[in-house]
Parts: C-alpha cells; structure tokens; sequence
C-alpha cells in the first residue's frame, strides 16, 4: 500500500501543480467516489439513504478506510457495507487515488457527484451551457415540488412551518441546535402530512417513505434522513432506539431529530384544526418551565382546540427541555406537559 501511494503521489505532481490546484474543492464522480460515499454512509449508520449524491466524505474518513481496506483480502472487502461487491478487487487503488489528491490539494474533505461523462456528454450534446445555480433555491424548488405532487394542504403545512420556525428561534439554540436545524425543521414542516397522498391512516409513516425515496436536489443523504425522520415523528409515538428508522442511525443524528421532531410536534398541535387559528407564540424559556402562549388570530373564536392539540403533543419537548412545557391559553387557564397522560397523538 505505502509502494502504491507513493507511485500515486509520484504521477499526481505533473497533473496537479500545487501552486495552481492549493487548496481547491475536490468534486469526486464515478464508481469509485460513490463507492466511497456508499462506505462512508455505512460507518455513519445511514444504510436508509436513497442516493449518495452531495455526500461529503472527510479526508480523515477516507484515509481510515484506506488502511481498513487495504489489510483485507478481496473477499473480505466483498463482505464491506456500502461498497459494491464488483469492485472489491478494484477499490483500494481508486481510495490511493483519492487519498493522494485530497493530500495534494490540502482539501479536507471531498464532495461526490452521482453525475458523470454521461450527463456531460448529453449536456454537450444538446448543447446545454452549464450556469451558476443558488443550491438554495433549487432546495426549495425541490422540496415544494414535492409536496405540490402530493397535493399537500398548503395554508396548514405553511403554517406549521411558521409556527415551528417561531419555537425553534426562541428555544432551539437551548436545546442544543446546529446550523443547518433551522432549514431542515422548515423542509420537514412543509411536507410533513405529504403522507396523506397515500393514505389518512399512518400518514406520518407514509410520509416518511415518500421523503426518504424523494429526488431532492440540494439535500444531502443525511439531511434528507434527518429531515425523512423529523416528518414521520411529528406525530404517534415519539422516536425510539427500538425503531429501526431511528435506532440504526448515529448518535448526533438521533439527537437532531429529537430536537426537531419536538418541536414539530408542539407546532402541529397548535394548527390541529387546520384553521390557522393561532396566529403566533410567544415563547419563554424560564428556569421551572418553557411557557408558550398562543396568540390567537382576531378572526378565531377560540384556540382551545389548539390549545389542546399542542399540549398532548408537548411531552418530548419537555424531555429534551429537562422542564414542563406550559401552554397559557388565552383565559388564563394553564395546561401542563406534566398533566398529559403518556398518550400523545
């Protein structure tokens, strides 16, 4: 292995200058990148993925799984989760590869693309001229998509997304949010009851398969699994180990869509008749409890319903909150996270 790299390492000084490629963003196609981001997603526990497409594969991870596979006899890296068999006799000198040029070009990671000469060569062919795309909006182009060819319910999906966006900007950061929790909690709001394209009866399920198996442009594997689960627990039982959705995936992973799924499922509860009754929150994280007071629409009669729909929804937001969840409803009665029987819906 070290007499392969070397002679890697020896070729890639001519094709690569390091004065001119210092520090560019390695883009990997083919099979032997998607092959690693297969393997890569396997270590992650992220077997569920749809595509390895947009997977970021970190430069440490692609020197571990040189070492790994190359002590092993081809019918043992056969045997590797994520790495198609075919490839077993192939692979280790496509990771060198990899490897060296990640070194060559200081990159810390490198992203894989499932796209390759084929799509260019069609491109071409039709003499499409490649342009500058947002990632952004071809994300948001994407998962509304979706949710249109499902005929999603527009004004209650939007609404949840509202709604959840509002709880997550006052207490998301308490309960320990990242970076990128705030566009997946609204992706998952928006298309949380596309379930109900197939079915009314487990609809958080059948949302969860339709996400999952989605072509999302600008999602990686990992998001959409995030986002996929996030859907299917805005509702029923909260997330459990024993569920193999949830219990294969790593930790940090569980604990995102913990977070999310929490406070999706508070949201939801406050549009439970599908009215937009409430019209906002107000939210207050305080040392005995977390106390949300809805704000009800002038146009409402009233908010009980909503009242009651985010409270028997209010318990894994305790959990994670390591405090009750208060609901101050408008006449002042109080509903607490501690007075729900275990039940949630």
């Amino acid at each position: 292995l070290r007499r392969l790299r070397r002679d890697v390492r020896d070729g890639l000084r001519d094709v690569l200058p390091v004065r001119e490629w210092r520090g560019a963003r390695v883009i990997g196609s083919g099979g032997t990148f998607t092959n690693l981001a297969g393997m890569t997603l396997a270590r992650q526990r992220m077997l569920a993925a749809r595509t390895v497409h947009a997977t970021e594969v970190a430069r440490t991870d692609v020197e571990h799984l040189l070492d790994a596979l190359g002590v092993m006899t081809a019918e043992e890296r056969r045997q590797v989760p994520g790495l198609n068999p075919t490839r077993a006799d192939i692979i280790v000198a496509g990771v060198a590869v990899a490897a060296e040029v990640l070194a060559r070009v200081g990159a810390r990671e490198l992203h894989v693309s499932r796209y390759g000469i084929r799509e260019g060569l069609l491109l071409e062919t039709a003499r499409v001229r490649a342009v500058a795309a947002d990632p952004g909006a071809a994300r948001e182009r994407s998962v509304r998509d979706l949710a249109e060819k499902c005929h999603f319910e527009m004004p209650h999906s939007t609404h949840v997304q509202r709604l959840a966006l509002r709880l997550f900007d006052a207490i998301g950061g308490r309960l320990g949010g990242m970076t990128d929790d705030r566009q997946l909690l609204a992706d998952a709001a928006l298309l949380h009851d596309v379930g109900y394209h197939i079915s009314y009866d487990r609809h958080h399920k059948h949302s969860y398969h339709l996400i999952l198996h989605a072509e999302l442009l600008g999602v990686t594997p990992s998001e959409q699994v995030v986002m996929a689960n996030v859907a299917r627990y805005h509702r029923g039982a909260a997330p459990k180990r024993k569920h193999r959705n949830f219990g294969e995936l790593a930790p940090e992973l569980r604990d995102q869509i913990e977070r999310l799924s929490a406070i999706l499922r508070v949201a939801d509860g406050f549009d439970r008749g599908h009215v937009g009754a409430v019209r906002d929150l107000k939210v207050r994280w305080l040392g005995r409890a977390v106390r949300i007071t809805p704000v009800p629409d002038p146009r409402a009669r009233n908010v009980r319903l909503e009242g009651w729909g985010a409270h028997r929804k209010s318990q894994l937001l305790a959990y994670l909150a390591e405090r009750p969840v208060e609901i101050v409803m408008p006449d002042g009665e109080l509903l607490s996270s501690e007075d729900v029987d275990g039940n949630e819906e």
